[in-house]
């Protein structure tokens, strides 16, 4: 409702169905059922750490929450450290170029990360990298 009364479209939040314990299961046919009946479920295993399921989760709740990820080459002034400093630590920052009062930084970024960051400084230029 609230999201109705300031104009945004309300979305239902995105869901992870995780089949936790798949590696005990006597065959994968019960498996292959569930993966069929919903779409995007993961076949987890919680006591492995880094066991059946783990990476695939990892990267989908990070494009959750970052966004599609891309390599882009953002440019901002070397005197806008907040910015810089917000990129360094919400981005996987690949290399910086200083020149001329600027900073280059190539990063692989997520989307939801790039509005806040193209928010916070109106003279962001942002390339593809390459």
């Amino acid at each position: 409702e609230a999201d109705e009364r300031e104009g945004r479209e309300w979305r239902e939040p995105a869901r992870i169905l995780l089949l936790n314990k798949a590696d005990k299961l006597p065959d994968n046919r019960e498996l292959l059922v569930w993966t069929n009946k919903v779409e995007g479920s993961i076949p987890f295993c919680a006591v492995e750490p880094g066991g059946m399921g783990h990476e695939e989760l990892r990267t989908r709740v990070t494009e959750m929450v970052h966004g599609e990820v891309r390599e882009l080459v953002l440019t901002l002034p070397q005197a806008d450290t907040r910015t810089l400093h917000t990129i360094e630590r919400r981005a996987h920052v690949l290399d910086r170029e200083y020149e001329d009062g600027v900073v280059k930084v190539r990063a692989l970024i997520g989307n939801r990360v790039l509005e806040h960051v193209r928010a916070a400084c109106p003279g962001l230029v942002v390339t593809t990298a390459g």
